[in-house]
């Protein structure tokens, strides 16, 4: 039953089903643009997921702290050795937990 599930997804995680597949699908845009700066963020926020991209510009303003543009920026400035490294030490916390 899909209220069913909507209720103990919000009970069990904070946050409803929706929202919680929107800062994901932000969470990825984010990550692909910081690894293609040359693809536009909408054309990447297609790839994660979104349809509108009206609907993408006011759900990535909400869960975000910055603009659009801050975003952009900042994720391109981002060279692919940070990348990697910042990726290595995720997965290491992931095997022996928060350091």
């Amino acid at each position: 039953n899909k209220n069913y599930f909507s209720r103990m997804f919000q009970r069990n995680v904070g946050i409803g089903f929706k929202e919680y597949v929107n800062r994901c699908r932000c969470v990825e845009v984010y990550k692909k643009k910081m690894l293609d700066s040359d693809t536009s963020l909408w054309q990447i926020a297609k790839q994660c997921g979104f349809t509108k991209e009206k609907t993408f510009y006011r759900v990535y303003r909400n869960y975000c702290d910055s603009n659009i543009k801050e975003s952009e920026q900042k994720a391109t400035s981002f060279r692919k050795e940070d990348i990697s490294k910042a990726t290595e030490w995720w997965l290491f916390t992931l095997t022996i937990g928060n350091p």
